[in-house]
């Protein structure tokens, strides 16, 4: 009797660490799938993130170049501002030498 007691107890406890066993299996075997997706995930973020990193380097040297041509425009308008200016000013003090010249020619002819 008291051997069967002990068989019975030794297989209730073997089943139940087979029970278990199967139930770490188990565990792992759901950690091992979840660590996969999240690997997975942590790939899909870092493809992400390095896929923004470019669209925002990409978009600062369309943002730099675009900086340059409204300089070069400034600089250009200014330019010819400046040359206009300056043509404007000649103009004038050629129309004042040419009225001078023309009161002194007609000076010299009153004159003569």
């Amino acid at each position: 009797l008291f051997e069967r007691r002990v068989a019975a107890e030794v297989e209730a406890r073997s089943a139940e660490c087979e029970a278990r066993a199967f139930e770490v299996e188990c565990a792992r075997r759901r950690l091992d799938g979840q660590r996969r997706e999240l690997q997975q995930r942590a790939r899909l973020v870092e493809e992400g993130r390095r896929a923004a990193a470019i669209e925002a380097s990409r978009q600062r040297a369309e943002v730099e170049r675009e900086r340059r041509r409204v300089d070069e425009a400034r600089r250009a308008a200014q330019n010819g501002a400046e040359e206009a200016a300056l043509l404007g000013q000649l103009q004038q003090e050629e129309g004042e030498r040419a009225r001078a010249l023309c009161a002194e020619l007609e000076a010299q002819l009153a004159a003569a």
